[in-house]
């Protein structure tokens, strides 16, 4: 199994009280999924995700992947975050070219996956806007597309479509759903939005309100991701409905 998850629970302190963010989690990722954690607010959705990239580490339990204990991010794995985290002295081209300056990339082939990037998420016209030249929505498809520009093996994405408007939203989401069906990228998506989940995952993973556990494991059959028009659909949806009401 790629991503192993093993007895994980996070306990956290506020003002000396020990509190319980995760509780027991055990989950198996293989390479190429694309998996999405589903959940309300405050169910240690993101407290998960930032484990398993590296940036904290478990109270008990541990978090593995190919064989090795997860306790540092890697430059195999990425992280899109809900903020932009762009470097406000460099244009949005240069901000893209920052993860592939470390894999010592020509200068021509660094312009070249960038301006591929740069189209993907349509800022081709903004290449040499600064941050504080572009929109919310703008900075956040930056902040994508550096991350993908690198060709990690794992992406990690935190509501990384928050900021974005509905169209912007939709084109988007499309652009990743294809990558992962080209490229067979493993990705960890967290979401609250029960229609998203079901457009991009092929396993939906349900966490309870804090603390929080795995009620259930919900896998996506692809006629599911043609709409709602589609049975499939509308069934995982309900399922999805009816689980996080019995686990309210």
């Amino acid at each position: 199994m790629f991503i192993e998850i093993e007895g994980v629970s996070k306990q956290f302190l506020h003002d000396k009280i020990p509190i319980l963010a995760l509780q027991n989690i055990n989950l198996s990722v293989e390479k190429g999924e694309f998996i999405c954690f589903l959940g309300p607010s405050g169910c240690g959705k993101t407290t998960l995700l930032n484990m398993m990239a590296g940036y904290d580490k478990p109270t008990t339990g541990e978090i593995r992947i190919s064989g090795s204990i997860v306790n540092a991010p890697s430059l195999k794995r990425v992280t899109v975050f809900q903020g932009y985290d762009l470097l406000p002295w460099r244009t949005a081209r240069k901000n893209i070219e920052l993860g592939l300056e470390s894999l010592k990339l020509s200068k021509s082939e660094r312009k070249t996956v960038v301006s591929e990037y740069l189209d993907m998420v349509g800022l081709t016209d903004f290449a040499n806007h600064f941050p504080y030249e572009m929109s919310g929505g703008m900075r956040q498809r930056v902040s994508i597309a550096r991350a993908l520009a690198t060709n990690p093996e794992v992406i990690f994405m935190d509501e990384p479509f928050s900021a974005l408007d509905l169209i912007t939203r939709l084109s988007i989401q499309k652009s990743i759903l294809n990558l992962w069906r080209e490229n067979k990228k493993t990705i960890v998506f967290v979401s609250h939005i029960i229609e998203e989940a079901i457009l991009l995952a092929n396993r939906i993973v349900i966490f309870s309100p804090y603390p929080g556990r795995i009620v259930r494991i919900i896998d996506v059959p692809p006629n599911a991701k043609k709409g709602d028009n589609m049975p499939e659909y509308k069934k995982i949806k309900d399922e999805i409905h009816h689980v996080c009401e019995i686990s309210l």
